[in-house]
């Protein structure tokens, strides 16, 4: 089965460091793990750490820029993006990456139905056709919220599509677009998937877009790093990333959920091949501080030196009892 990807050379070189090492970790656990016949689209030089990722798993590299390039600058001006995300540097080529996946309708002419796929995943488990149910147009999963609601949104991370049927949708998308009209549901492409397919969007398998976040789960067959980006930031980790984002998804303050979230953390560094406990240490620390303001004991302890192995082994017990017997 096809999987498609897209890539695109950032400005910021920092920016290129941390997702060159996000495409190792997905092309990696590709090959360990399925079968898929990996296509990337790529926007950038013959020199780059990119093409060298992409070179060590042998996948098919197609050269290519966002069709629609200037409309996406004309229509996303740099006042705006300026205006509403108080961004003071505006990196088209990275925000045309995300673009890209609307260019597949019309670079695959052979399958009738392909996976696409953003490059900040693992992927935990075979991934075959019949893994899927045929959709009429496009599948996907929700943004944040494994309970999906009327007026939620989908997450545009992970989508499996009918190729024919989706090039009618994207020609519409095209022609918003050309027309400077910007969507009003969350942001960029997902926007225009959520508000141009909305009546044709069916819902993915939790198990093929599955969040950290939501704790571990031994049947997921995609684990999409959704929000924190491994060994990142919030300005490295999207366009619109803040603490308020760790607010919503842990609003439960499930401990379980948390243990589960460090450990896909560990796996992520385990397949770079790379030992890097102190920003699992550095951003435990910064989640249970916004999570647990108010308690002085979790406080003394986030403070201390905390060995990782009580972070992702084990985690939530370590708390429970802490918290209910060890006072």
């Amino acid at each position: 089965m096809k999987c498609y990807m897209c890539v695109s050379v950032s400005e910021d070189d920092v920016t290129s460091s941390l997702y060159s090492e996000l495409l190792e970790v997905s092309l990696n656990s590709a090959r360990k793990n399925t079968s898929l016949d990996i296509i990337i689209l790529y926007d950038g030089p013959d020199k780059h750490i990119y093409m060298d990722v992409m070179n060590k798993y042998n996948v098919k590299i197609i050269r290519w820029k966002f069709s629609h390039f200037e409309a996406l600058k004309k229509t996303f001006t740099a006042e705006y993006l300026k205006k509403t995300f108080n961004k003071n540097a505006i990196d088209y080529n990275k925000i045309a990456g995300t673009f890209m996946r609307f260019d597949i309708p019309f670079i695959e002419m052979d399958d009738e139905y392909v996976l696409y796929s953003d490059i900040d995943v693992i992927f935990n488990k075979e991934i075959r056709l019949d893994s899927f149910n045929k959709t009429k147009v496009i599948a996907a999963g929700p943004e944040t919220d494994k309970d999906f609601a009327d007026g939620n949104i989908f997450n545009a991370g992970i989508l499996f599509f009918n190729v024919k049927e989706m090039r009618k949708h994207v020609n519409t998308i095209f022609n918003k677009l050309e027309n400077g009209i910007i969507p009003k549901v969350s942001l960029f492409d997902q926007g225009y998937i959520n508000e141009v397919c909305k009546s044709d969007i069916e819902l993915l398998p939790l198990e093929f877009n599955w969040k950290p976040y939501w704790g571990h789960n031994d049947d997921a067959y995609i684990i999409h790093f959704h929000g924190i980006k491994p060994g990142g930031d919030n300005s490295a980790s999207g366009f619109n990333m803040s603490d308020a984002f760790f607010y919503h998804v842990f609003r439960d303050k499930n401990l379980a959920a948390i243990s589960g979230y460090l450990k896909y953390f560990k796996d992520y560094f385990n397949y770079l091949g790379k030992n890097n406990d102190k920003w699992i240490r550095q951003h435990t620390r910064k989640i249970l501080k916004l999570l647990f303001p108010e308690n002085k004991l979790l406080r003394r302890i986030i403070s201390s030196k905390m060995k990782c192995y009580l972070v992702y082994n084990n985690f939530s017990n370590f708390l429970f009892k802490l918290f209910f017997f060890g006072r």
